[in-house]
Order: C-alpha cells, then structure tokens, then sequence
C-alpha cells in the first residue's frame, strides 16, 4: 500500500488483508475469465456464448450510432479533460475536486467504465489512496435508474409485478451492470430483486467498438502492447455479465458446490430472465468500506475470520471445484454476525457467515491452469517474481512456447 496510507490505525492493518487477498485473486481470474478460449466463462459454454452474442447482435452499433455515443462521452469526460492540467499542477484540486469529477464521469459513463473503476480502486499498486477511496465508491453504488424503469422492467419479464408483496423504492446498492432492491415475495419470504439498467447490452455493444478501435489505433503505433485483443477479450467477457438469467445459472452450481459448508452462502436463484433476477436476500454487511466507516474498523479477529474463510473458499474453488467466482472484490461480499465480540460465539447467539453475491462473472479453468494458479501463490508468498511471471504466462495458450 501507498505511503500516504501508513498512518492508519493498527487493526487496519489486518483488514488491508482482506483487501489484498480478495482483489489479488479477482484480478487474476478476470484475467483468466477474459483469455480467448471457448471454455471461459462457462456452464454450457455454446449456450450462453449464442445469448450473448444473439442479444448483441440486436444492438444498433451503425456509424451513426458510433458518432453519437462517441459524443455523449466526449461531453461526459469534457470538465475532468479540460482540467487536467489544473489537477497535475495543484495537488489540492486534484485530491478534492477532481478525482471527484472522474468518479462523476466514470460512473455517468455506462457500464464498461465503472467495472474499470471498480477494478482500479483494488490497485494500490497503481493507483495513489485518494483517488482509489473515490472509485471505492463505485464497487456498490454507481449511478441508478429510476424507480418507474425499474417496476416497468419487473413487469416486462414477468408480465406483473403481483407476485411481490412489497418492494423498497431505494436501491440496496448499484453496480456496473444493474441495480438491486430488497422485496418480499406473497407470503412473506424476502428477497433480492435485481434490475438490469436501461440500455445497457447497447451500450457495451457501441463502447466494446469504440474501445476497439482506440486500442487498434494504439497497436498502429506500439504492436506489442496487443491493446486490441486485451480491449476484445475484456469486452465479451463484460457482455456476457449483462445477462442476467446466466448469473442464475452461475448462482445454482456455486451453491451445489458450497452446500456443505454451513458459513459460506451463495444467493438461491427464484426467477431469472435477460434483464431480472430475483433471488434470497441474504443478510450481511459489505465488506466495501467497512474499514474507513466512521465507527472504525472491525476488531483484528473479524479480519482474521474473513481472511481465513476467503482463502478456504477460493482454495475450494481452485483446487476442487474448478468452478471460480471472478469478480469477488470487496463490494461482492457480505459479512454476517457478531462484529465486537468474540470470533466463537456463546450457545443461542449468531454465528459468523459470509455470502458471496454477483456472480455474473466467473470462470472454468483447466488442471493446468489451476496448477498455474496454485505456483502463482507459491511464488507470490516467496517473493518470486520470476516464478510467479512464468506461471502468469501459463494462462495464456499462446506463451506456451514461452
């Protein structure tokens, strides 16, 4: 981490594990996620490659469509472009007004910038503490759509809106792709109701081109920096997180395969269709945020339990199941229980559990590949860049000559 993050207070420090933990696992299963073989994102890998690619093929990505999108952000990004230069040469600005204003863009931008943003705030590495705690702010509310598109969207796909008893008009949260609102079902049961945002499959489409061809116009200039296929690979794999009714299917076999462990939930599916999916609500707080909230950080033990519980989830995932949540970064995960007190709690109290949620993105990976992961955290935990570049190489089908 960041100097300027060195006088935090000294709990904090094993919470910052939870950080690197989670976000160094999800940087690199994005990565495997988005590699150019079939087997990637997958349950019925030609199923949902065709919903994707069908839905897609439905948007209007014309020239002048192009044009007109290409605008609209050249007017959203305007105000953080035209001061750029006050921000490079007035610190102050730059930490209060204008890493502000590219959050405020991003997030007005659509869905492809804000799963950037959400990415970029796990960077420390890259990234100076000021702007990364702006983006934070994306990974659990980016820009919402209205409450009237959301009740015309339940009835859309369901046909009526009748089978809820009730829904709360404010969103939960909101994330790059849709929005979530918490409703109960007739008979009283609560549920997630999660509502894709207006245009989104459209606006992947036209940014997903757009991006490609800047990235084209950059290899013109630097071949071997392949912008063009890292921008293609990144966008199909962003598209296929737009449908909905295949995080449902995502959902179903990530409980099969967490149906023994009593702490560790996934969301159960009830319904799901492109642009809705209605699941359990399960209870907890987000993670996101949880160090800096104004109460302080949690004690080291919830830290340690999160830590602990994460590794042993994403080992399962890794060395059993082969089956791999892709976008667990902190906004992704709830924790529930008791936050002050003992990490065992007395007879008849709640005990400790984590849900995973927003599995929209994941990934199948291959024995070989989960054996490159498994060297990658060897040499990651010894200090072997070396090592760990070489098993970084092995995700890739075409370093294998490397």
């Amino acid at each position: 981490f960041s100097a300027s993050d060195d006088d935090a207070d000294d709990n904090d420090m094993t919470w910052r594990r939870i950080f690197v933990v989670c976000c160094s696992f999800a940087n690199v299963m994005m990565m495997v996620a988005s590699r150019p073989r079939g087997t990637a994102l997958v349950l019925r890998p030609s199923h949902e490659a065709a919903l994707v690619r069908d839905e897609a093929s439905r948007s209007d990505v014309s020239a002048l469509r192009l044009s007109q999108r290409a605008l609209a952000l050249t007017v959203i990004f305007a105000p953080v472009t035209l001061s750029a230069w006050l921000a490079v040469l007035v610190p102050v600005f730059r930490r209060r007004v204008w890493y502000k204003a590219l959050r405020w863009s991003l997030g007005s931008a659509g869905a492809a910038f804000v799963k950037w943003s959400q990415w970029s705030a796990t960077r420390a590495d890259l990234f100076p503490a000021a702007l990364r705690k702006e983006l934070e702010k994306l990974q659990a509310a980016a820009p919402t759509h209205s409450w009237r598109y959301s009740l015309k969207a339940i009835e859309r796909a369901t046909g009526s809106s009748s089978f809820l008893e009730s829904l709360e008009k404010a969103p939960m949260g909101s994330g790059s792709i849709a929005q979530v609102h918490r409703g109960v079902l007739r008979g009283g049961r609560p549920v997630a109701v999660k509502i894709r945002h207006p245009n989104v499959a459209e606006r992947l489409a036209l940014d997903s081109r757009l991006m490609v061809l800047a990235a084209t116009s950059v290899d013109l200039i630097a071949p071997w920096l392949k912008f063009a296929e890292t921008v293609a690979q990144f966008s199909e794999t962003l598209a296929a997180q737009a449908r909905l009714d295949v995080e449902s299917d995502h959902l179903v076999e990530f409980g099969r395969n967490f149906k023994q462990w009593r702490d560790v939930r996934f969301p159960k599916p009830i319904f799901a269709a492109p642009s809705l999916l209605v699941e359990t609500f399960e209870p907890g707080r987000l993670v996101n945020g949880w160090a800096r909230s104004p109460e302080g950080p949690p004690p080291p033990d919830v830290g340690a339990y999160l830590v602990n519980r994460g590794e042993d989830v994403y080992l399962k995932m890794l060395l059993v199941d082969k089956f791999m949540h892709a976008d667990l970064h902190p906004g992704n995960l709830l924790y529930d229980g008791p936050s002050r007190k003992r990490a065992h709690a007395p007879p008849g109290k709640k005990k400790r559990s984590v849900a995973l949620v927003d599995a929209g993105m994941a990934a199948r990976i291959d024995d070989v590949e989960s054996a490159a992961f498994v060297g990658l955290i060897g040499a990651l935990g010894a200090a072997d860049a070396t090592a760990a570049a070489a098993c970084l190489l092995r995700f890739s089908p075409s370093n294998d000559a490397a």
